[in-house]
């Protein structure tokens, strides 16, 4: 949804990330140990909001499909200039031969008889005959260029993600250039890099590149590489293919160890580009590991020549250390005041504040930053002191057992006179009570104490905030300050929103559409457009502003909402799903009971494909009552779980979801309903000749009464994994 123009800042961080938002913009921060949040109109300068640290993987991809990412990313037009081969493709080339003949009439005996005695195809014709090669057949696949293929080097199409693979692609991306079509130019002239990037490529592609220059790589295989790995011409250009982003650590590892080794600074793991997207993924890469990565930019002197940026962390040696441990020992954690209040919290249990006040964290009462050792060593201090403390010994041996001070003397190895006094002191602190309030005297070394909620809340809220520490220097946010807050302008937003009340539309986690849902969005957003502009102006406008608003705005302009519906109409009648019976069967009144359900089950499953919302039936079970007259209670309760399932599996609304139906209920026949005449069987029993004898509702009490319960039963008992019934 477009929002008028409103005020953009900047925030920019002590790692040097920097965010755009508007003043609304909510950040979370840690208050009292829970994540809160709050807009940018209350942050501060210095004020320490959450950020990932570490991003979780679920899966990772294990090799590339280079035939899937060609298909996947190039138009028809770049398709014609790539041939793949392989026996895979033998009897395709036959089936084809007059496409490949059709391409160059000069030349398409030659054309053909090439195709046939490499076994391929260009890349148009296998996407246009929908070929998919399965994992054995990739394996056998080869890649080269339509132009040259007849003295140039094939390549494969299948490769393992591998350290080498990412370590080329490093390489590649950091400081080679490819504007040439058979060349890739490095910048820097290190003859090591050349030879590694040689080394790599005949070990991936099975090519050996020749030298031109000092810093020139010659293969006609450079064309198809390009292709596969989508790389663009212009440095600026330059993108990390998406299939990275899914690669296991150690490739991942091996593009940084590459991209540092063309691009990087030598004796730290700092990097420059220009590139937003070798930006981003190194961002990831560093996050992948645990690692928060310093970041800066730096306008250049001539304004047509890109922003460069600088990422990265001091250390080389840390870096991979971090990538083979997890663990990140250099990281400062700025949260001083999470520490300040665990500190006092602590000193509360063990009987005094200046006892755990030690020297090394004094520094985080004054604001300061705390590395990880230092919060490990107060975390493993702060345990001990629990652990040794008096009342904790307390605690653990008797819990909510009464003793005596008699019974402290034992455990604690004192005096009873001196256990008399310390239970006093617990008392007085409301941690311990008199397990009996009629004794004698106030207290005694002989009376029966018990421990106070208080006492368990002390240490279960102690125990908690050790925990949420440990977390902190474990888990995947991290703390940074707020550096710099500055407006840098106005323009036009957007609101994306995901309804969580229709997660139905949802096929798994991740936000993936089913197939025909994807359908319906589209459709909706042309209807909904389409509406908005056909409604007056006015009505328009406060729909979008959210002064009114009109539901279900994409059906607007073709049906209704939701409708409740009588049953005794289907029951005089009979069913015609479609409305008219000129494309459905049509079925004259239900006789017996099983039918009447049924004939109840479709009309809602009909009605709900031409309404937009909810459907139901009013008095369900009073006007059902008559059909079910003289039925034993497992029968009643067998057709009303035949209702339930019915209705629970037909696919059949908006978007491939159940019906949305509801059915009123009563537990017995209303006072309304008693003395009307009953309607089912395709008659009305009002006692009129023409009709049938008289029967009111009323007489069916028992049934209403019988069926109220079966279907409550059926509802509770849930389907046969015992999940609940959605509807209706």
């Amino acid at each position: 949804m477009r929002n008028a123009p409103s005020e953009i800042y900047e925030i920019t961080t002590s790692y040097g990330k920097s965010v755009r938002v508007t003043v609304g913009h909510n950040f979370f921060y840690l208050k009292n140990g829970a994540v809160c949040s709050k807009p940018l109109s209350e942050l501060n300068l210095g004020d320490s909001i959450l950020m990932p640290r570490r991003i979780q993987r679920n899966g990772m991809a294990t090799f590339l499909n280079g035939y899937e990412n060609l298909i996947r990313n190039l138009t028809l037009p770049e398709m014609c200039d790539l041939m793949i081969t392989g026996v895979p493709l033998r009897d395709l080339v036959r089936e084809n031969e007059k496409l490949v003949r059709d391409r160059d009439k000069n030349n398409e005996t030659k054309n053909y008889r090439k195709c046939v005695e490499k076994c391929g195809l260009t890349l148009d014709i296998l996407y246009e005959a929908n070929y998919t090669p399965t994992l054995s057949e990739l394996k056998q696949l080869r890649i080269v260029s339509w132009h040259g293929f007849e003295d140039t080097p094939e390549i494969p199409l299948y490769y393992e993600l591998t350290p080498g693979l990412g370590e080329w692609l490093g390489l590649l991306l950091s400081d080679g250039c490819h504007s040439t079509p058979n060349e890739i130019t490095f910048s820097n002239t290190d003859p090591s890099l050349h030879a590694r990037f040689a080394e790599l490529s005949e070990e991936l592609f099975g090519i050996v590149p020749r030298r031109d220059s000092d810093n020139t790589i010659i293969s006609k295989a450079v064309i198809a590489i390009k292709s596969l790995f989508l790389q663009e011409e212009c440095r600026t250009d330059k993108s990390v293919p998406s299939f990275m982003y899914g690669a296991p650590d150690e490739c991942i590892l091996g593009f940084v160890r590459g991209y540092h080794a063309g691009d990087g600074r030598k004796g730290e793991m700092r990097m420059t580009t220009t590139s937003r997207s070798i930006l981003d993924f190194l961002r990831y890469a560093f996050l992948i590991f645990g690692i928060i990565p310093n970041l800066s930019a730096s306008e250049r002197d001539n304004p047509n020549w890109a922003t460069a940026y600088d990422v990265g962390i001091n250390s080389i040696e840390k870096f991979y250390d971090f990538a083979k441990t997890g663990k990140i020992e250099n990281y400062n954690y700025e949260c001083g005041d999470l520490i300040d209040s665990i500190v006092d919290e602590i000193g509360g249990a063990t009987g005094g504040k200046e006892s755990v006040q030690l020297h090394e964290f004094g520094s985080a009462r004054r604001g300061a930053s705390m590395s990880r050792k230092t919060i490990e060593r107060f975390v493993d201090d702060a345990r001990a002191r629990i652990r040794d403390n008096s009342e904790y010994v307390l605690l653990k041996e008797y819990g909510r057992s009464s003793f005596t001070p008699k019974d402290l003397s034992g455990l604690l190895d004192i005096t009873s006179q001196a256990a008399y006094e310390y239970v006093k002191r617990l008392c007085g602190s409301e941690l311990c009570e008199k397990a009996n309030d009629d004794t004698e005297h106030e207290h005694s070394v002989d009376y029966t104490y018990t421990l106070t909620d208080s006492m368990f809340d002390r240490y279960d809220n102690t125990s908690r905030s050790l925990k949420l520490l440990s977390n902190l220097i474990n888990g995947d946010v991290a703390f940074c300050k707020v550096k710099e807050i500055k407006k840098v302008g106005s323009e036009v937003t957007y609101d994306i929103a995901t309804d969580t009340d229709t997660e139905n539309f949802i096929a798994g986690d991740g936000f993936l559409f089913v197939h025909n849902t994807s359908h319906k969005k589209k459709a909706d957003k042309i209807s909904k457009e389409q509406y908005l502009l056909l409604l007056p102006p006015k009505l328009s406008d406060l729909h979008l502003s959210g002064d009114i608003h009109i539901h279900d705005l994409e059906y607007l302009g073709t049906r209704s909402f939701c409708m409740d519906w009588d049953l005794r109409y289907f029951f005089y009648y009979g069913l015609m799903p479609d409305g008219s019976g000129t494309k459905s069967s049509v079925a004259g009144p239900a006789k017996k009971a099983e039918v009447a359900i049924l004939h109840a089950v479709k009309a809602l499953g009909s009605a709900q494909t031409n309404f937009a919302g909810g459907q139901g039936f009013y008095n369900f079970l009073t006007f059902l009552a008559p059909y079910l007259e003289g039925m034993a209670y497992d029968e009643i309760e067998q057709l009303m779980q035949m209702f339930v399932y019915e209705m629970t599996q037909m696919m059949v609304a908006r978007g491939g979801q159940l019906v949305f139906s509801s059915v009123q209920l009563a537990p017995g026949v209303p006072k309304l309903w008693r003395d009307k005449p009953v309607v089912y069987k395709g008659r009305i029993y009002n006692g009129d000749p023409d009709q049938a004898p008289l029967r009111t509702y009323g007489e069916f009490e028992r049934e209403v009464r019988i069926s109220f319960k079966a279907l409550m039963d059926v509802m509770l008992g849930g389907d046969y994994w015992g999940k609940p019934f959605n509807f209706p």
